[in-house]
């Protein structure tokens, strides 16, 4: 369905759009003026969108639209594995067989210069660092600080769980050179927000909108307060009317929507159950694990 398709191209701005945007650009700052911090480390919870914003804030940038790579680590990943992705992504010929974790960075430096890349996401960054021994931590510790402490303006971007701030942080001189942004979960203080998002995407979809006093806290929660997960579970509900042929969104399209996603009956459906609030939130990744619900206050970010 085109319609549905062209919904999910457009970029919707989450609530750390900007502290995202603004660590791009001191990242190039940074770089042009030999700063230390040389490293943006996005951290956040499955569905929150952080990958989709990180992405958009470097191709938006005007000095990074064009020289910047990204790719995404395989699991479990090795230091070997994600040095010959990011040489495959500089258009270096890496075969595999012949590779060597010693000589990964002289390789990378080697390259870097004639390659026209001034930064590299690499999304998913945690799995280099599951289940590894503390001597493997160190090794991906010393590939992240040397990869950034060349003269040849050069700067990573680790996107993944909370986990690569942690380790990242076990090194204070890694830390140094880190520039920390985290992706939070929505709070309920961000219904309104929501709302209007809602009626955005309806107003694309060329549909009328009835958003129900509680629509948009429904929603969150169904969606465990990951935006990215509610940005998808609304063009789910969108797609429901369409096929439907309705002429207006309402919350029997959302409720439907949860139910193809996730096969619950009426009293586990937070779009129709009285007691939504009592439900548990279940983790988007899985849509099976339990997670906590934010308890921030009235006060925002």
């Amino acid at each position: 369905m085109l319609k549905v398709e062209s919904l999910r191209r457009i970029y919707r701005k989450s609530p750390f759009h900007k502290a995202i945007f603004d660590a791009v650009d001191r990242l190039n700052r940074n770089l042009r003026s030999g700063g230390d911090r040389r490293i943006i480390v996005l951290v956040g919870d499955a569905g929150v969108g952080k990958s989709r914003a990180i992405h958009e804030a470097l191709s938006q940038h005007p000095t990074f639209g064009h020289s910047h790579r990204a790719f995404e680590c395989p699991s479990p990943c090795t230091v070997g594995a994600m040095g010959a992705a990011l040489l495959a992504n500089l258009g270096y010929n890496v075969v595999r067989e012949n590779f060597r974790d010693h000589s990964i960075v002289s390789r990378i430096e080697a390259v870097l210069p004639n390659s026209g890349v001034h930064v590299v996401l690499i999304d998913e960054a945690q799995h280099t660092l599951n289940s590894a021994s503390e001597l493997r931590l160190n090794v991906n510790r010393d590939f992240w600080k040397r990869l950034t402490q060349q003269h040849y303006p050069f700067g990573l971007v680790l996107s993944g769980t909370p986990r690569v701030a942690e380790v990242i942080f076990q090194d204070r001189q890694l830390g140094r050179r880190v520039i920390l942004v985290e992706a939070r979960r929505l709070h309920e203080t961000d219904a309104a927000d929501v709302e209007g998002l809602i009626a955005e995407y309806a107003e694309e979809a060329v549909l009328k909108c009835i958003v129900t006093d509680d629509l948009a806290d429904r929603l969150m929660h169904s969606c465990a307060y990951a935006f990215g997960e509610v940005c998808k579970m609304i063009i789910a509900a969108i797609e429901d009317a369409l096929l439907s042929n309705c002429k207006t969104l309402t919350i029997a399209n959302f409720a439907s929507a949860y139910w193809a996603d996730t096969g619950c009956d009426e009293r586990l459906n937070p779009f129709l159950a009285r007691d939504w609030q009592r439900l548990p939130l279940i983790g988007p990744a899985t849509m099976a694990t339990p997670i906590d619900r934010p308890t921030r206050g009235r006060g925002g970010a």
